[in-house]
């Protein structure tokens, strides 16, 4: 899984373009702060996307002691690899955001 230091690395911001490549429009009349608004929109949705667990092998990858939330669904996964329910309003899709792990620590 991607960490936020090599997420962060691979969107580096040059005028007008990410680092991934993608683009943001803008003429003589854009302001320099819309653009960089726009790339912060940008990384922020492909943090997100880059956390985002939807098949049971995902899920199966990720190291003991990761948490993930679905909604108001929040577990944590145990030394046995079990998923432990911390909070359960029930999880609103089969997509799971995963908040923490050992190794790439919280989003």
């Amino acid at each position: 899984m991607t960490t936020l230091e090599q997420h962060l690395a691979a969107h580096e911001y040059t005028f007008g373009a990410c680092g991934c490549g993608q683009e943001f429009e803008y003429d003589s009349r854009t302001l320099l702060s819309t653009i960089r608004d726009a790339h912060r929109a940008h990384v922020a949705a492909t943090w997100r996307e880059a956390r985002t667990v939807r098949t049971a092998e995902e899920l199966d990858a990720l190291p003991a002691g990761s948490a993930i939330r679905s909604g108001e669904c929040l577990m944590v996964m145990d030394r046995d690899k079990m998923w432990v329910p911390v909070w359960n309003g029930g999880p609103t899709s089969d997509a799971f955001l995963v908040l923490w792990t050992p190794e790439g620590g919280a989003v």
